[in-house]
């Protein structure tokens, strides 16, 4: 499951990483106010969506991908602020999830760009 940043009847899917994330975080605030399950389901699968397409945006050895699809990808490149955020977002889903692959996954960014 994919949260969409950019959507349209011309635009195919772009699975831009850091938007999906801050979707999720959404999801995460609203189950920590209202306890609906709903919304903690919502959070749990967007959070293990962006874990398994890791390998979709990381380029080892440099700066990751905006997006994790190849339209996403041709579109915006991969931008270094960018990059910096998503180390960071990804540690943060660590402490949510407390799934320790979210802290590798943030190391492995930041080694990336170090």
């Amino acid at each position: 499951m994919w949260f969409e940043e950019y959507v349209g009847t011309n635009i195919p899917p772009a699975h831009v990483v850091n938007g999906h994330i801050y979707a999720a975080w959404g999801a995460y605030d609203y189950y920590r106010l209202t306890k609906n399950p709903t919304a903690q389901w919502m959070f749990n699968t967007a959070a293990t969506t962006i874990r398994d397409y890791f390998t979709s945006y990381r380029r080892p050895g440099t700066i990751s991908w905006y997006a994790a699809s190849t339209y996403g990808q041709y579109v915006w490149g991969a931008p270094a602020s960018y990059h910096k955020g998503v180390t960071n977002q990804l540690a943060i889903l660590g402490r949510q999830t407390g799934d320790p692959a979210f802290a590798t996954q943030s190391a492995q960014l930041l080694a990336d760009y170090s």
